[in-house]
Protein backbone atom coordinates (compact mmCIF):
# COMPACT_ATOMS: atom_id res chain seq x y z
CA UNK A 1 0.00 0.00 0.00
CA UNK A 2 0.99 3.57 -0.59
CA UNK A 3 2.56 4.97 2.63
CA UNK A 4 0.72 8.23 1.99
CA UNK A 5 -2.51 6.44 2.82
CA UNK A 6 -1.33 6.27 6.41
CA UNK A 7 -0.54 10.00 6.75
CA UNK A 8 -3.35 10.21 9.32
CA UNK A 9 -1.06 8.34 11.73
CA UNK A 10 0.93 11.56 12.05
CA UNK A 11 -2.05 13.34 13.60
CA UNK A 12 -1.40 13.73 17.31
CA UNK A 13 -3.94 16.10 18.87
CA UNK A 14 -2.78 18.18 21.82
CA UNK A 15 -4.16 16.29 24.82
CA UNK A 16 -4.39 19.46 26.93
CA UNK A 17 -6.63 21.13 24.35
CA UNK A 18 -8.71 17.95 23.99
CA UNK A 19 -9.17 17.86 27.78
CA UNK A 20 -10.14 21.54 27.68
CA UNK A 21 -12.70 20.87 24.95
CA UNK A 22 -14.34 17.93 26.68
CA UNK A 23 -14.48 19.78 30.00
CA UNK A 24 -15.72 23.00 28.41
CA UNK A 25 -18.12 24.90 30.66
CA UNK A 26 -21.07 25.90 28.48
CA UNK A 27 -21.65 28.89 30.76
CA UNK A 28 -18.41 30.34 29.39
CA UNK A 29 -19.56 30.19 25.76
CA UNK A 30 -20.35 33.91 25.43
CA UNK A 31 -17.01 34.94 26.90
CA UNK A 32 -15.00 32.47 24.83
CA UNK A 33 -13.32 34.15 21.88
CA UNK A 34 -14.10 33.13 18.32
CA UNK A 35 -10.44 32.25 17.78
CA UNK A 36 -10.58 29.86 20.75
CA UNK A 37 -13.72 28.25 19.33
CA UNK A 38 -11.96 27.87 15.97
CA UNK A 39 -9.00 26.28 17.78
CA UNK A 40 -11.43 23.89 19.50
CA UNK A 41 -13.03 22.93 16.20
CA UNK A 42 -9.66 22.22 14.60
CA UNK A 43 -8.37 20.27 17.60
CA UNK A 44 -11.58 18.24 17.83
CA UNK A 45 -11.36 17.45 14.11
CA UNK A 46 -7.76 16.28 14.62
CA UNK A 47 -8.93 14.22 17.56
CA UNK A 48 -11.62 12.67 15.37
CA UNK A 49 -9.01 11.57 12.80
CA UNK A 50 -6.84 10.18 15.62
CA UNK A 51 -9.84 8.47 17.25
CA UNK A 52 -10.91 6.78 14.02
CA UNK A 53 -7.36 5.55 13.35
CA UNK A 54 -7.16 4.09 16.86
CA UNK A 55 -10.53 2.36 16.41
CA UNK A 56 -9.37 0.93 13.09
CA UNK A 57 -6.14 -0.31 14.70
CA UNK A 58 -8.13 -1.96 17.48
CA UNK A 59 -10.47 -3.63 14.97
CA UNK A 60 -7.51 -4.91 12.93
CA UNK A 61 -5.89 -6.22 16.12
CA UNK A 62 -9.17 -7.89 17.12
CA UNK A 63 -9.52 -9.57 13.71
CA UNK A 64 -5.95 -10.86 13.93
CA UNK A 65 -6.45 -12.24 17.45
CA UNK A 66 -9.76 -13.85 16.47
CA UNK A 67 -8.05 -15.54 13.52
CA UNK A 68 -5.25 -16.82 15.77
CA UNK A 69 -7.84 -17.99 18.30
CA UNK A 70 -9.82 -19.90 15.67
CA UNK A 71 -6.65 -21.53 14.34
CA UNK A 72 -5.64 -22.49 17.88
CA UNK A 73 -9.06 -23.97 18.65
CA UNK A 74 -9.12 -25.90 15.37
CA UNK A 75 -5.64 -27.24 16.00
CA UNK A 76 -6.52 -28.32 19.54
CA UNK A 77 -9.73 -30.00 18.41
CA UNK A 78 -7.99 -31.82 15.56
CA UNK A 79 -5.16 -32.93 17.86
CA UNK A 80 -7.62 -34.56 20.24
CA UNK A 81 -10.67 -35.76 18.25
CA UNK A 82 -12.22 -37.28 21.41
CA UNK A 83 -12.37 -33.86 23.10
CA UNK A 84 -15.81 -33.10 21.66
CA UNK A 85 -17.08 -36.55 22.64
CA UNK A 86 -15.74 -36.08 26.19
CA UNK A 87 -17.56 -32.77 26.63
CA UNK A 88 -20.71 -33.54 24.65
CA UNK A 89 -20.64 -30.58 22.26
CA UNK A 90 -18.11 -28.58 20.32
CA UNK A 91 -19.07 -25.48 22.34
CA UNK A 92 -18.42 -27.28 25.63
CA UNK A 93 -15.09 -28.58 24.30
CA UNK A 94 -14.05 -25.04 23.29
CA UNK A 95 -15.11 -23.72 26.71
CA UNK A 96 -12.93 -26.41 28.29
CA UNK A 97 -9.99 -25.37 26.09
CA UNK A 98 -10.46 -21.69 26.98
CA UNK A 99 -10.37 -22.43 30.70
CA UNK A 100 -7.53 -24.95 30.66
CA UNK A 101 -5.14 -23.71 27.96
CA UNK A 102 -3.05 -21.01 29.65
CA UNK A 103 -0.55 -20.68 26.80
CA UNK A 104 -2.51 -19.82 23.66
CA UNK A 105 -6.29 -20.19 23.60
CA UNK A 106 -7.09 -18.86 27.08
CA UNK A 107 -4.93 -15.72 26.82
CA UNK A 108 -6.16 -15.03 23.28
CA UNK A 109 -9.75 -15.32 24.46
CA UNK A 110 -9.06 -12.83 27.27
CA UNK A 111 -7.42 -10.39 24.85
CA UNK A 112 -10.34 -10.71 22.42
CA UNK A 113 -12.87 -10.06 25.18
CA UNK A 114 -10.93 -7.00 26.39
CA UNK A 115 -10.70 -5.56 22.88
CA UNK A 116 -14.43 -6.12 22.35
CA UNK A 117 -15.22 -4.37 25.63
CA UNK A 118 -12.92 -1.46 24.78
CA UNK A 119 -14.59 -1.07 21.39
CA UNK A 120 -18.04 -1.17 23.00
CA UNK A 121 -17.08 1.56 25.47
CA UNK A 122 -16.10 3.97 22.70
CA UNK A 123 -18.76 3.00 20.18
CA UNK A 124 -20.52 6.03 18.75
CA UNK A 125 -18.09 8.56 20.20
CA UNK A 126 -17.19 9.69 16.69
CA UNK A 127 -20.76 10.85 16.15
CA UNK A 128 -20.77 12.60 19.53
CA UNK A 129 -17.51 14.36 18.66
CA UNK A 130 -18.96 15.48 15.32
CA UNK A 131 -21.98 16.92 17.15
CA UNK A 132 -19.65 18.74 19.52
CA UNK A 133 -17.72 20.20 16.57
CA UNK A 134 -21.00 21.22 14.95
CA UNK A 135 -22.14 22.97 18.14
CA UNK A 136 -18.99 25.11 18.12
CA UNK A 137 -19.50 25.82 14.41
CA UNK A 138 -23.10 26.88 15.02
CA UNK A 139 -21.91 29.31 17.68
CA UNK A 140 -19.39 30.81 15.27
CA UNK A 141 -22.12 31.09 12.61
CA UNK A 142 -24.43 32.76 15.12
CA UNK A 143 -21.74 35.28 15.99
CA UNK A 144 -20.99 35.94 12.34
CA UNK A 145 -24.68 36.49 11.62
CA UNK A 146 -24.98 38.80 14.65
CA UNK A 147 -21.96 40.78 13.47
CA UNK A 148 -23.28 41.05 9.91
CA UNK A 149 -26.69 42.17 11.18
CA UNK A 150 -25.14 44.84 13.40
CA UNK A 151 -23.00 46.09 10.51
CA UNK A 152 -26.03 46.30 8.21
CA UNK A 153 -27.98 48.24 10.85
CA UNK A 154 -25.13 50.75 11.18
CA UNK A 155 -25.21 51.37 7.43
CA UNK A 156 -28.88 52.27 7.51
Amino acid sequence: MDPGMFAFNKVKPDQNIIDEIFSFDVNQLESTSSSTLTKYITAAAQYLVYYKSQINDAKANLASKQSDYEIGVSAALSTDPDLIKKHGTKTAAIAYLVTTDNKVIGPLNEQIQKLKQDLMRVEGMDRVTIEYINAFKRELDRRRHEFDTARMERKI
